[in-house]
């Protein structure tokens, strides 16, 4: 799409109102969302993220996440997406079961996983989605800034995968069962 209708509308984010009542929004075209994912890929790789990477992604809706989804596709890493209504407990056990190697996270995410570390030991590659507290590890937007958004864009490699490597594990409820994981397949760009 990016090709196709590059100045098209990919994603609208909701921002509140302003002084006049009027609600505003934030968006990004196709090739500002191709460009976003592009250099947060980027960032991934330069952490030491490699293809089956299994990095937890819990960001709020809105275009950091859909940016982030792309860029952990053309990274090569394996989203793990919980359903957040499931509850607290559940979603760290989910959480533990899937091991996640790394958590790209807001901040009280990040609290909770320093104050749980010893469910998961493999989180080494870690990125905040706002303002970083007490732990390590780059913030959404210097990861994006370790390539410059000003430069000349060069399309991001995307990792080589085939159709059954693990694209996503996604905790889903059931009406009458505990969350299981399943896993999605058939990722290639």
């Amino acid at each position: 799409m990016a090709q196709a209708m590059p100045d098209a509308i990919a994603v609208v984010e909701p921002l509140g109102y302003d002084n006049q009542h009027k609600r505003q929004y934030r968006h990004f075209t196709f090739t500002q969302l191709d460009r976003d994912s592009d250099h947060i890929a980027q960032g991934l790789r330069r952490m030491g993220v490699v293809p089956g990477t299994r990095l937890a992604l819990l960001v709020r809706p809105g275009i950091d996440f859909v940016s982030l989804v792309f860029a952990l596709f053309k990274a090569g890493a394996v989203s793990i997406l919980i359903d957040p209504g499931m509850g607290r407990r559940n979603l760290i056990q989910c959480l533990a079961d899937a091991q996640p190697q790394g958590f790209i996270a807001i901040p009280p995410v990040h609290a909770v996983r320093m104050f749980l570390r010893r469910k998961f030991p493999l989180a080494k590659f870690n990125v905040t989605v706002g303002r970083r507290w007490f732990w390590g590890g780059p913030t959404l937007e210097q990861l994006r800034r370790a390539v410059s958004l000003n430069a000349a864009h060069l399309p991001g490699d995307a990792a080589h995968t085939m159709a059954d490597d693990p694209a996503a594990i996604i905790f889903t409820t059931g009406q009458h069962r505990p969350a299981q994981g399943r896993a999605l397949y058939t990722r290639q760009f």
